[in-house]
């Protein structure tokens, strides 16, 4: 089996790699702090309704450390909707508040804040919405009977859906701008193609059935002799060529300065012929993946694109015309001749 550091280091990273999935993973040890600090208070100060409420927030946690270990961020949600509907419970039944805690109602009530502010901050506005509607009822359910108790709920879920939504703005921000880098970090800036990175990352995480190697024939001479500028405008009617006679199942990376290469879903074909029939300046070859290296595969596709720059020994570039009627002065081998000896 191939091994690609790259692919491996971004899969075992991929949890952790974002802000959402940073914040996602350290609820967990939170979780289990609180729980494991709650009851060591109710040890002191608790009777049965404490410990009922600390076996239901145990079951909660080894629920949540089940899903998680299942690699699933829905165990925030989960844990933090049985919070709420203990804390709910809790402020319902307030005899069964520890009096020797000198806790107020509102105070209490305050305890909502924190799961408020991480379900909104993880799940955005759908998030808010539940938990308006869970405040509401907890409203609704005390009744004026505890009004004050009532008044400090519905402040504390307010305050926590305004916290919780500026949150998810700054992670959405952040997620946004760790995305833009991301491509940048995997994309050539001329071409909008993949870099030689980004054909490591994807050759080995969705292997391909065909590589091509393609490799434009005169752009030192054009470098040198127009300049650079003139040389990028060259590459671009390459790249708007291939991209126009390709279909659909291919992805094209520029990995040097005159060489690209494609990855495809199924057989090339008469691609070759397709893009010479519009820029004829590019030798290429091909050579079925069939579970090679990245390595191996490119010296093999390199030694057949060779093979077809030597039978196209005789070329010249003429700038003075239209890259569509640009000739290639080349031996007589068709180009079915050409694709045959590259397959």
């Amino acid at each position: 089996m191939d091994h690609n550091p790259l692919a491996v280091s971004r899969n075992e990273g991929s949890r952790s790699a974002d802000p959402r999935s940073w914040l996602a993973e350290r609820y967990l040890p939170l979780a289990w702090t609180s729980l494991a600090i709650t009851f060591l208070i109710h040890l002191g100060l608790g009777g049965p309704d404490e410990f009922r409420a600390d076996a239901a927030f145990l079951v909660l946690n080894l629920i949540a450390t089940y899903l998680y270990r299942q690699k699933s961020n829905r165990y925030v949600l989960i844990h933090l909707l049985g919070i709420y509907t203990l804390i709910l419970w809790y402020s319902l039944a307030p005899d069964a508040i520890p009096q020797q805690l000198g806790m107020s109602a509102i105070l209490f009530a305050s305890i909502v804040v924190l799961p408020n502010i991480v379900l909104v901050s993880l799940y955005g506005l759908r998030a808010a919405m539940v938990s308006t509607g869970l405040g509401v009822l907890g409203v609704m359910l005390l009744g004026p009977s505890t009004e004050e108790l009532a008044t400090g709920l519905f402040l504390v879920t307010v305050s926590a859906l305004v916290g919780g939504l500026f949150f998810n703005r700054l992670i959405s921000a952040l997620e946004a701008s760790e995305a833009a880098l991301a491509r940048a970090a995997l994309t050539d800036p001329l071409t909008g193609f993949g870099n030689r990175r980004a054909l490591a990352l994807d050759f080995y995480e969705d292997r391909a059935f065909v590589l091509s190697l393609w490799d434009l024939d005169g752009l030192k001479a054009i470098n040198d002799e127009f300049g650079h500028a003139r040389g990028d405008e060259y590459i671009l009617e390459f790249v708007h060529a291939l991209s126009q006679a390709a279909g659909g199942g291919c992805r094209f990376y520029r990995i040097g300065g005159d060489e690209f290469v494609g990855l495809h879903d199924r057989g090339v074909g008469e691609l070759a012929e397709r893009v010479r029939a519009v820029f004829a300046h590019v030798s290429a070859g091909w050579v079925h993946v069939a579970g090679k290296t990245l390595e191996r595969t490119l010296a093999e596709a390199d030694e057949r694109l060779y093979r077809n720059k030597r039978e196209r020994t005789s070329f010249y570039i003429d700038l003075s015309e239209p890259s569509g009627r640009r000739r290639d002065r080349s031996s007589n081998m068709s180009e079915h001749d050409a694709m045959d000896e590259a397959s």
